[in-house]
């Protein structure tokens, strides 16, 4: 036991390194900005109800009981007077990074436990060394170390997935009620997670189909009642997917529209076998080894796993949007398989343990290496934080800043918000000089988007007829537009803040997409940067990152219009 707690905690401490990267400031993952700063209006608004409808809201919940039980045990800088749920929502508008900060702890702690759901489950399938190798697969794994250090809900999806295939392999296995009710708990837990996990359920129906036959693989009461745990665990552990279906439907119908819209060159269902092979480096390949020699085997945990896998694989695989992250909830039932892989082969050698022990440890030193190299890289300052540096030494306060891709560009403090929360706090006088108090060492802007919206979608005469207006982000695409010089300069901005997006995307050599929606953004987007970045419009004044100093994140370039 002393030996997997000593792999529990290095994998612990692995995924803890660099996770207050950003703190005090709110930086992190672009879209773990948004989540975190969603889950403060629990306590903002005295409600349950969620105002983030890209995930469910079970992973917000865990979180805003963290940020109590802090609140609680006296972690936070509570105000003097006024109840807790107050005192927390004025700490939202003076540290409102901690939420991520908490956010990414959960992340760390659930992908942690992945590690030794997969050791016990390892052991109970095949000995210790099957528990052993996939243990140690999931504690240096590179997606799933770099996603523990992100407050999103990617991690506990695994985790859950992870829960899933361990209630499945006992339904194989011996086919009890109370193993059904665990797996219905856990997929009912894991869609209250995150959407893209739902293929998991499919193993536990492979797996009674082991333990009854194929004939009987749908059929039997304790499979039914395990759906019906399922979802009426989702319904309480995330119950606004019920009692506000409708903005959760409208998010999904522009999120399931958006998975065919890219701006570059996409390689439907290769991204990837090739993704596993170039960021997991070898252990990727023993995952696809895994797979492969599942579909051959097809032995009980083979047709759970792959019941789940082919499916996800083939639905995620189809999106442009090409990240690893996406399986995230199946990567517990990729290092299983994987695990299976290397262990099988190394019982054709006359010593398999020690044989297992050197392949094992080849196959983990490059993964160990790029942990250790993107853990370092969180302790760096981001760039956002250095061009928000830069701007509040060289710009005097009150100036008014253009941006764009806002979670890419600086956070600096907004004049406008600051005096909304001071006049709604007007009946606490001790209060508001709090908050003069806290600010008076940071001054504030106004900003400008550049993207401007437009009430009704403009399509171009030669593209009518091409585009479809009821797809919702095809008609996103058509009314967004961006504000021009003079417009900007009518609104008194002296400085634009450009993220790296723009370079990447429109200032290099890359092939514009061929889908006539994407094409015209494209086009669009680049003809407008150009004539904005043109020398006889604008001026360079900084860019970050700055070659002498270390730093991560993206690149930000800041201009003042002629």
């Amino acid at each position: 036991m002393f030996a997997v707690g000593a792999l529990l905690a290095v994998a612990l401490l692995l995924r803890v390194w660099g996770l207050l990267q950003g703190y005090p400031d709110f930086y992190g993952h672009v879209d773990e900005v948004g989540v975190a700063a969603s889950i403060w209006n629990f306590f903002r608004s005295a409600t349950l109800e969620p105002t983030e409808f890209t995930y469910p809201a079970l992973y917000s919940y865990l979180v805003a009981c963290g940020i109590w039980a802090t609140a609680a045990v006296g972690l936070l800088d509570l105000p003097d007077g006024g109840g807790l749920i107050e005192s927390i929502a004025f700490v939202s508008y003076v540290d409102p990074a901690w939420s991520a900060v908490l956010g990414r702890i959960i992340s760390a702690t659930a992908s942690t436990g992945v590690v030794g759901v997969l050791y016990h489950l390892g052991r109970r399938i095949d000995g210790p060394a099957l528990g052993w190798t996939a243990a140690a697969m999931s504690a240096f794994a590179v997606i799933p170390v770099r996603h523990a250090h992100q407050a999103l809900p990617d991690s506990l999806a695994s985790l859950f997935g992870a829960g899933v295939l361990w209630a499945a392999w006992c339904i194989a296995e011996r086919g009890r009620w109370r193993d059904y009710l665990c797996a219905g708990v856990s997929v009912g837990l894991l869609l209250a997670t995150k959407y893209n996990g739902a293929f998991c359920a499919l193993a536990v129906i492979a797996a009674n189909g082991c333990h009854h036959g194929l004939r009987r693989s749908l059929f039997g009461i304790r499979l039914w009642v395990a759906g019906a745990v399922s979802l009426g665990t989702c319904a309480l552990a995330s119950p606004y997917l019920v009692l506000a279906y409708d903005k959760y439907l409208g998010v999904a119908r522009y999120q399931v529209s958006s998975l065919d819209f890219s701006l570059q060159v996409t390689s439907p269902w290769w991204w990837i076998p090739r993704g596993l092979a170039t960021e997991e480096f070898l252990l990727g390949g023993w995952m696809l080894a895994g797979v492969i020699l599942a579909v051959r085997r097809r032995h009980a945990i083979d047709v759970i796993a792959l019941a789940a896998i082919l499916p996800a694989v083939l639905y995620i695989g189809s999106w442009t949007r090409e990240s690893l992250h996406y399986l995230l909830p199946y990567y517990p039932l990729f290092l299983l398989l994987g695990a299976g892989a290397l262990v099988e082969c190394c019982r054709r050698f006359t010593r398999p343990r020690l044989a297992a022990l050197a392949v094992l440890s080849v196959t983990l030193l490059p993964s160990i290496w790029q942990n250790a190299v993107e853990s370092q890289a969180l302790t760096f300052p981001d760039t956002r934080a250095l061009a928000a540096t830069w701007i509040e030494a060289h710009v005097p306060a009150g100036s008014t800043l253009a941006m764009t891709w806002l979670p890419y560009c600086p956070r600096i403090e907004l004049a406008t918000v600051r005096a909304g929360i001071l006049q709604y706090y007007e009946a606490r006088p001790a209060w508001q000089n709090d908050l003069r108090l806290r600010w008076s060492q940071r001054p504030a802007y106004r900003t400008v988007n550049l993207e401007a919206w437009m009430r009704q979608p403009v399509v171009p005469e030669s593209l009518q007829g091409q585009v479809d207006l009821d797809d919702p982000e095809t008609r996103r695409v058509f009314s967004r537009g961006w504000r021009s010089q003079q417009n900007l300069r009518a609104d008194g901005v002296d400085l634009v803040v450009l993220p790296a997006a723009v370079h990447e995307r429109y200032f290099g050599n890359s092939k514009p997409p061929t889908l006539p929606a994407a094409r015209f953004r494209y086009h669009m987007n680049r003809a407008y940067f150009q004539h904005l970045l043109d020398a006889g419009q604008s001026e360079r004044l900084a860019s970050f990152p700055e070659d002498e100093l270390p730093s991560r994140g993206s690149r930000i370039d800041i201009f003042r219009l002629r």
